[in-house]
């Protein structure tokens, strides 16, 4: 960038850095700079949806995957990353739809059936979650993505089945997990199992990672035996504080 500061390359690379460093306003500070010299970067778009979420920016989000998808219909992941952000909105039941979508032609998708699961979860069907969910553990076998392993748990703990969680999650320790949402789900998982210790630590560490996504953590079903809690609450008011500075300088939707 010293070189060339108005590299859209390289402000497309280094706003990447910045949001997997967890500074999510450097990121989109350095994204919508890169979006004005390269605004069909499909590359830029997508880092953009994905510091807007963690940001708490879920509108803003939703709009940089629509615009993904209206850039190029055929690319799988702009689909269930715009579907994802519906969820984070409330607007579950249009995820569902979008994902059933998706999976009319790509049926053994297990990203695409990862989130329907996931969806169909938060709409109270937990056995047609469950189902879905295992298939998708099937056919994500030899991946490193374990984000159907993670959401199968979230169902299993929520059933009271902890014996069908499979146990390598369980063994994680922070320092481990770099991935903010795989924290998250973490901090779901022992708050569905009632360790609220643990709960904790996996929520801090999710915001450790730079994920302050305010508005779906407080309405998340999973971190309901916490609402209650002092130390919850005060992680909280951290996470509120921060979603709220990103929302003052970033979100003219309001």
């Amino acid at each position: 960038m010293k070189i060339n500061p108005q590299s859209a390359e390289g402000l497309i690379a280094l706003g990447s850095v910045y949001g997997e460093l967890g500074r999510e306003g450097e990121a989109i500070r350095t994204l919508r700079r890169a979006l004005v010299l390269a605004p069909n970067s499909d590359i830029a778009w997508g880092v953009s949806g994905y510091s807007y979420y963690y940001a708490g920016l879920n509108t803003l989000a939703e709009r940089a995957y629509e615009h993904l998808i209206q850039m190029n219909p055929l690319a799988l992941e702009p689909h269930w990353m715009h579907a994802r952000m519906l969820n984070y909105q409330g607007r579950t039941q249009e995820a569902e739809q979008e994902m059933r979508q998706l999976l009319a032609n790509h049926p053994d998708q297990f990203k695409a059936l990862t989130q329907l699961g996931t969806f169909l979860y938060y709409e109270g069907k937990l056995d047609e979650a469950a189902q879905t969910l295992d298939r998708a553990v099937q056919l994500q076998a030899g991946s490193s993505d374990e984000g159907a392993l993670f959401e199968a748990a979230i169902v299993h703990a929520a059933r009271r089945e902890p014996q069908k969680i499979d146990p390598r999650l369980l063994r994680y320790r922070p320092e481990q997990v770099s991935d903010g949402d795989y924290a998250y789900f973490l901090g779901g998982i022992y708050a569905l199992l009632g360790n609220r210790e643990q709960a904790l630590v996996w929520l801090k560490r999710t915001v450790e990672l730079g994920d302050v996504n305010y508005e779906w953590f407080h309405r998340d079903k999973n971190y309901e035996s916490l609402r209650g809690d002092a130390e919850y609450q005060a992680v909280m008011a951290g996470v509120k504080q921060r979603w709220l500075e990103y929302k003052k300088e970033f979100d003219t939707t309001r």
